[in-house]
């Protein structure tokens, strides 16, 4: 069970309205700490909007140029 984060939950499900009412796509960027919970909300909030996503987790953000031919 996904406990918490509620206001960030909001945050993104009214980004979503957004983008759902103009067609506008957008793009996210999640941060924080290590272990803070960012994938875990990432996944909740896809899990719970019903529409097709996509997560993708560098391994090495110093290599962005290699991280992006891996995406």
């Amino acid at each position: 069970t996904f406990i918490g984060r509620e206001p960030e939950l909001a945050e993104l499900a009214e980004l979503l309205g957004r983008v759902t009412s103009t067609g506008r796509g957008a793009l996210v960027a999640l941060g924080g700490r290590r272990r803070c919970g960012t994938t875990t909300l990432a996944e909740e909030f896809a899990r719970r909007s019903k529409v097709p996503s996509l997560h993708f987790e560098a391994r090495d953000a110093r290599d962005h140029k290699q991280e992006l031919a891996r995406l």
